[in-house]
């Protein structure tokens, strides 16, 4: 059975839902138990299930991000890291309003306008309030929900400095030289389990895992263990240990 994609990114925020949109809602969910069942039986029968239960309790544990849309992540905005530093402080504050006005909306930012258009809006600012209509994604509607908080940011942009680089962005685990080696062993010995098992790697052996080993660089499987759920101690235990025994060491 093909189930249609058509609403998936529809405005759910209407009332009332129209009668077809309904229906999808009713048709996302009707499946669940039964797919639930056989999902269940499958891993079961593949010998995953523990796995299952790793993930489920560290998604437990998990907290809440305080701002799931800091101010500097306009840095992760496509085609962002290549405007200049007056676009990209533009773009900053345009982030920041967009965001605020969706808080204040209770709806997620790409609903309320979304990132290729504060792009746009960065690299042509318009001279009048009408001129942002020409930007793609910038509609009458939208004009009158947001268009009093882009010409705030963008007023507020001009009396700012200019920015002349991007926020970073983390490229890899922050690790001393021997650490990350013992690390960058762990990810090869992971991505070539992963292809034979067939099946995603960070249920194997999440990022965060294979940093806190690096540092830590355990010598036994009993020291191991403080780590490791026992399924994963018990198919990778040995190999880790000596990925991380034969790491290059600087300075030898």
């Amino acid at each position: 059975m093909k189930v249609s994609k058509k609403h998936q990114r529809a405005d759910w925020t209407i009332r009332p839902l129209p009668q077809d949109m309904l229906a999808y809602a009713q048709l996302d969910v009707a499946y669940l138990v039964q797919l639930r069942e056989l999902l269940v039986a499958e891993l079961d029968e593949r010998g995953r299930t523990a796995m299952l239960d790793t993930e489920h309790s560290r998604l437990e544990i998990l907290e809440a991000a305080p701002d799931p849309y800091p101010d500097e992540g306009y840095g992760r905005i496509k085609g962002g890291h290549k405007i200049d530093p007056h676009a990209r402080r533009r773009l900053r504050e345009l982030y920041i309003e967009r965001n605020r006005v969706a808080r204040e909306r209770d709806r997620a930012p790409f609903r309320t306008l979304n990132d290729q258009s504060l792009l746009s809006i960065a690299l042509d600012p318009p001279e009048r309030r009408d001129d942002l209509l020409k930007h793609k994604g910038i509609t009458p509607r939208a004009l009158r929900h947001i268009g009093g908080a882009i010409q705030i940011a963008l007023e507020r942009a001009r009396t700012l400095p200019p920015i002349d680089r991007s926020p970073p962005k983390r490229r890899g685990p922050r690790l001393d030289e021997n650490a990350f080696e013992r690390y960058e062993a762990m990810r090869q010995l992971r991505t070539q389990r992963s292809k034979a098992e067939d099946i995603e790697s960070s249920l194997l052996l999440r990022r965060e895992l294979m940093e806190d080993l690096a540092r830590e660089f355990p010598k036994s499987r009993d020291e191991l263990s403080e780590h490791l759920a026992p399924w994963q101690l018990e198919r990778y235990g040995d190999d880790l240990l000596k990925a991380m025994r034969e790491a290059p060491t600087r300075g030898r």
